[in-house]
Order: structure tokens, then sequence, then C-alpha cells
């Protein structure tokens, strides 16, 4: 399934425990669909997170990750910049590896993170960092933070993380595949 959430934080920067958490399933690799994207629809569903994490605010900057020659980043970076940037309400550009630690949800609301099962984990505390002073990560694509990337004598290396990247960021997931009390399939949503 594809995933978008945000988390709460109180007011001293801490995660708060007693927290909904947004997340919706679209489907196997649906977020890098490029149709999802044209259509408005995904841009929709990141908007409509921010207005939930940021209450007072009608107008958002985005930042997504776009970086060339990475393996887990492609063209879709791209389009969701494009497709954000036909809202009124969203300014989008495209954010390099090492600028992520220098985001900060007073200039920058959402940082869009279109790396399918993937994330770089040599900028993992970049982006850990920008949720715990308030911002909102939207993941584009399968399970986050399911497979760790880091450069190794300037070539990317791709292993499994457990539940590594997960786990500083009280995400948890379920499939089929795991739970059997999971459908595989869905009849109908509400």
């Amino acid at each position: 399934g594809s995933l978008v959430w945000g988390l709460p934080i109180g007011e001293q920067g801490q995660f708060v425990d007693d927290f909904e958490l947004f997340v919706l399933i679209v489907g196997d690799k649906a977020c890098q669909r490029q149709d999802l994207v044209n259509s408005g629809f995904l841009p929709q569903l990141i908007v409509y997170a921010a207005r939930l994490r940021f209450p007072d605010r009608s107008a958002f900057q985005a930042a997504v990750l776009h970086e060339q020659g990475a393996p887990f980043c492609g063209r879709l970076g791209l389009s969701v910049i494009e497709s954000l940037n036909k809202r009124a309400d969203v300014r989008a550009r495209a954010v390099t590896l090492d600028e992520l630690t220098s985001l900060d949800p007073q200039d920058t609301q959402i940082l869009v993170m279109p790396t399918g099962e993937h994330y770089p984990a040599d900028y993992y505390d970049g982006m850990l960092a920008f949720v715990r002073k308030g911002g909102l990560l939207a993941h584009l694509g399968g399970v986050p933070f399911y497979y760790q990337w880091t450069r190794k004598d300037g070539k990317w290396e791709s292993a499994g993380a457990g539940e590594a990247g997960r786990a500083a960021l009280h995400v948890g997931w379920k499939a089929w595949w795991t739970d059997k009390s999971v459908p595989e399939e869905a009849k109908r949503t509400e």
C-alpha cells in the first residue's frame, strides 16, 4: 500500500503520545502511477494532511526530494512538484539530499519523499529533525522506510532497514502477507 502520514508534535518539539495518525492506503505502488499525480489526487491528499497539521494556515510551502543520480529518486518527484504548483494554496520546489538538514517548518511546512519504499539513511537525521520541529512528512509509494540506501565509496547501496527508519517516527504497518487479520482486498471504503 501507499501511505501518507503526519505526526503531531508537542509545544516543546516532542512527539505526542496520544494522537491520531493520518494514513491512507491507496494500493500497491499506486502513488508511483503518473495518472494519480497528474489528476491532482495525490497533491489534494498532501494538502489535506497539511491542513490537518497546520489548521491556522491557508497556504503551504513544500519541498519535494529530487536528487540526480540517486536510484530512489525518479521522475515522480518532478511530477509531484508540477502538480502541487497547479494549486493556488501550495508552492513546491525540489530539494536535494544536502538541503534536507536545513528545512525549517516555519518556512517549509511539507516535505514530500517520493522515494517508494526507500529512504536515504545517511540523511535520515535531517528528515527526523524536520518532523520533530513540527513539519509534515508525506511519503509516497509502498511501505515507508522499508529499504535504506547509503553511499559507500561514491556508490549507492541498498539493504533492508527493519524498524530502524520507522521506529523514531512512530510509524507502523500491517499487510495481509504479514498479518492474516488484514484483508487482502478491500470491497468498499468508508
